[in-house]
C-alpha cells in the first residue's frame, strides 16, 4: 500500500468524521468516568465515616460503662484486630500516650468534625499513609484519636484510573483502526472517481464508474456521474457529428466554387479591376476549405482510426526530415534553426501523423518568430521517455493563456492579424493523444514560446 494512499485516507473527510465521533465518544466517556470516580469515592468515604461513627459510639459507651481501664482494653483490642488499617491513640491530660498504635501524637490543628492526616503507624514501614478520623475529648483531660486508613480508597481510585486509561487506549486504537478501515474503502472508491475525472480531462469520455449491488451515497453519486457522462458524450458526439457533416457537405461545393472562380480569373485580364478581387476570393475559399479539412482530420484522429498504422519508427530521422522541408522558409526570414538531437530514437506511432504534428509546431515557430530570430529544437530520450521541444523567440503568449492554446479556433490576440484558422495546435494535440503523448506549453526563458511533446516510456 503506497504512502500516498495512506496519507489520502488520513486526510479524507470520512476519516475526519470517524475521528470526530471517536473524540466525542472519548469526551463523553471521560465525563462518565469523572461522574463514576467521584460517586464511587463519595460512596466509599461515606462507608468509612459510618465505620468511624460506629467506633466512636463503641468507645464512648465503653468509657461510660467501664471507665478509663475499659477504654484502654478496647483500644488495645481494636489495635490487634484492625492492624494497620486503623490508627488509635489515647493520651492523658499531660499529652502522655496511654494506649494505641501511634508512637507520637500527630500534629493536627484543633479540628471540628472529620479530619485527615498523614502518618506512619508504629508497626508499619516508613511509608506514609493517609488516615481519616476524629478526636474524642474525654473527661479529666483525656483525648482519644480514632482513624481509619484511606489506603483501600486510594488503591480503588488508582485501579479505576488505570482501568479508564486502559479502556481509553483500547477504544482509541480500535476507533482509529475502524475509522481507517472505513475510510480506506471510501477513499478507494473516491480515488476511482478522481481517476475517472482525470481520464475525462485528458479526453477519454468513454470511461464509466462501477456501481455496487447494494447502493449507498457513493453509488448514487456514481450513478449520477455516469448519467451525466452519458449525456455529455451524447451531446459532444452530436456536436462533432454536426461539425463533421457541415465540413463534409460544404467542402465539395466550396471546391466547385473555387474551380469556377479560377476559371473566371483565367478568362479575365490582369488589368481588369475584378481580377485581383477574384484572387482574394480564391484565397478566402482556400482558407475555408483548409479549415474544413483540418476539422475532418481532427475528428478522424480522435476516432482512433490510425491505430493500425502504428509502427516502430526513428523519431530523430523524422524530425530531421521535417526540418529539411521547412529550412528554406526559415532562411527566407533569416532565422537560425538550432538542432540538438540524438540519433536513432524510436517511438511507436503513425509516421504521417507525427510528421504532421512536428510540421505544425515548426511552422508555428517560424510564423511567429521575427526575422533574424532563432528557433531551438531539442529531442531527447531519458529512461525510455521521449521528449521533443521547440522554443522560439517570438512575441510569446501570456501565462494565463498557455492552457488554452490547443483549443479549437483559439488564437492569441496578438496573432489574429496573421493567417490561420486556430486549428493547427488542436490537430497536434489530437495527434499527441492518439499516441498517448502529452502536448504542453511554457514561456521561453528568453522570450517566445516553448511547445513540448512528451511520449510515454516504451
Amino acid at each position: 500500500m503506497s504512502l500516498k494512499f495512506f496519507r489520502g485516507v488520513l486526510h479524507s473527510y470520512s476519516f475526519r468524521i470517524a475521528l470526530m465521533y471517536l473524540l466525542f465518544f472519548l469526551f463523553s466517556t471521560m465525563i462518565l468516568f469523572v461522574f463514576i470516580y467521584y460517586t464511587s469515592t463519595r460512596s466509599v468515604t461515606e462507608q468509612l465515616d459510618e465505620t468511624l461513627l460506629s467506633d466512636r459510639i463503641a468507645f464512648i459507651e465503653r468509657f461510660e460503662f467501664s471507665g478509663l481501664n475499659g477504654l484502654i482494653r478496647l483500644v488495645n483490642s481494636r489495635v490487634q484486630s484492625q492492624g494497620h488499617d486503623a490508627a488509635y491513640s489515647l493520651i492523658s491530660a499531660d499529652q502522655e500516650i496511654i494506649a494505641g498504635n501511634l508512637a507520637n501524637w500527630p500534629v493536627i490543628p484543633a479540628p471540628a468534625g472529620r479530619l485527615e492526616f498523614v502518618l506512619s503507624p508504629v508497626s508499619s514501614s516508613s511509608k506514609s499513609t493517609t488516615f481519616r478520623g476524629e478526636i474524642l475529648t474525654l473527661p479529666e483531660g483525656h483525648s482519644l484519636l480514632i482513624a481509619r486508613s484511606k489506603l483501600r480508597i486510594v488503591e480503588a481510585q488508582k485501579k479505576l484510573i488505570n482501568t479508564f486509561i486502559g479502556a481509553t487506549l483500547i477504544t482509541l486504537i480500535l476507533g482509529l483502526l475502524g475509522g481507517y478501515a472505513l475510510s480506506k474503502r471510501a477513499v478507494r472508491r473516491i480515488s476511482r472517481i478522481n481517476r475517472l475525472c482525470r481520464t475525462i480531462v485528458q479526453g477519454d469520455i468513454s470511461q464509466r464508474l462501477n456501481v455496487l449491488a447494494v447502493q449507498d451515497d457513493l453509488d448514487d453519486l456514481s450513478v449520477n456521474i455516469n448519467t451525466m457522462l452519458d449525456k455529455i458524450e451524447s451531446l459532444m458526439n452530436e456536436i462533432v457529428q454536426v461539425s463533421d457533416n457541415i465540413a463534409h457537405d460544404m467542402r465539395t461545393p466550396l471546391s466547385h466554387l473555387r474551380l469556377k472562380l479560377e476559371a473566371i480569373q483565367a478568362q479575365s485580364s490582369e488589368n481588369d479591376p475584378g481580377h485581383a478581387q477574384l484572387g482574394q476570393a480564391i484565397t478566402a475559399a482556400d482558407s475555408i476549405i483548409s479549415t474544413f479539412n483540418a476539422l475532418l482530420r481532427i475528428s478522424k484522429i480522435e476516432a482512433g482510426k490510425h491505430a493500425d498504422n502504428f509502427i516502430a519508427l526513428d523519431f530523430s530521422a523524422l524530425v530531421v526530415d521535417v526540418i529539411e522541408l521547412y529550412s528554406p522558409l526559415a532562411e527566407d526570414k533569416q532565422q537560425q534553426l538550432n538542432i540538438r538531437t540524438k540519433p536513432e530514437i524510436y517511438v511507436e506511432g503513425d509516421r504521417d501523423l507525427l510528421f504532421q504534428a512536428i510540421s505544425n509546431l515548426l511552422d508555428n515557430a517560424i510564423k511567429y518568430t521575427p526575422e533574424n530570430g532563432s528557433i531551438n529544437i531539442h529531442l531527447n530520450s531519458v529512461d525510455g521517455q521521449l521528449s521533443f521541444r521547440i522554443c522560439d523567440t517570438g512575441p510569446g503568449v501570456p501565462d494565463a493563456e498557455l492552457s488554452q492554446l490547443s483549443r479549437r479556433y483559439y488564437r492569441v490576440d496578438a496573432s489574429r492579424s496573421l493567417p490561420g484558422n486556430g486549428l493547427g495546435l488542436s490537430l497536434v494535440d489530437a495527434i499527441a493523444k492518439a499516441h498517448i503523448a502529452k502536448l504542453t506549453f511554457s514561456i521561453n526563458k528568453n522570450s517566445g514560446l516553448c511547445a513540448r511533446l512528451t511520449f510515454p516510456k516504451a
